[in-house]
This record gives C-alpha cells, structure tokens and sequence, in this order.
C-alpha cells in the first residue's frame, strides 16, 4: 500500500458575486467537482476540487466559486491498481476539504455575510474514474 504525502495546495481562480440586501434570505447550496490527475513518472497527482457555493433560488444573487489544486507524492503507487486509484482519491479529497472550509468560511465572513460551511464531502466509489 502507498503513502501519501501533501505537499501543498493553491487557488488557481476565485471569483465572486453578491448583490443581496441586509434582509435578503438565501437558501445557499454548495458543489464540489473533484477529479485527480496521475503523473506515474514522477509518482506525484493535483487533486482538482472546483467548489461553488450559490443561492439555490435566485440566480446572480450570491455566487462563491474556485478552483483549488492540491498537490500529492506517492510512495509505492502502483499505477496499475484501480483499487489503489480510488484510495489516493478518497485520501486526497479528505486532507483537501479542511482548506476548502477554511476558504469559504473566512472570505465570506470578510464580504459581511454569515460564515458558511460546507457539509463532509464524501466521494461515493462508483463515481470515481480511474483512467
């Protein structure tokens, strides 16, 4: 079995739309797109995590959306192994997801709305690809 290690995230694109009032209610609703991309000469993979949190009602009304990439190596990866695959991926999702929160809950403090949260991201096997 391999190890993974993280060796850093960034925000490659970050964009923003508010145009609420202060008594304005809003049904927020949250989206994560994850994908992984294997690189088996140098035994490292980008986690690629779009997330997107919008007002489920009202289109234009809130919008917080970025694509955040972090970074892996991988010792004893075997590129062959789906099984494996599918291991690094639900690992990779789970060390990232605290950074999305973190994210999400300070920038929307700063921009005057309640801090938001997203619920546990969990990846359902069958969804993941491995090739």
């Amino acid at each position: 079995m391999s190890t993974l290690h993280f060796l850093g995230a960034s925000i490659d694109d970050f964009t923003f739309q508010k145009n609420i009032k202060k008594d304005t209610e809003m049904r927020l609703e949250a989206t994560v797109k994850f994908a992984v991309r294997y690189n088996n000469d140098t035994k490292q993979f980008a986690g690629d995590a779009i997330v997107t949190v919008q007002d489920a009602g009202h289109e234009g009304l809130f919008r917080l959306k970025f694509h955040h990439v972090g970074a892996f190596a991988c010792e004893g990866f075997d590129h062959n192994d789906d099984g494996e695959k599918r291991r690094l991926h639900m690992e990779a999702a789970g060390m990232l997801q605290p950074l999305w929160n973190q994210t999400i809950t300070l920038f929307s403090a700063m921009v005057g709305i309640p801090p938001v949260k997203l619920p546990p991201y969990r990846v359902a096997d069958p969804n993941i690809r491995t090739s």
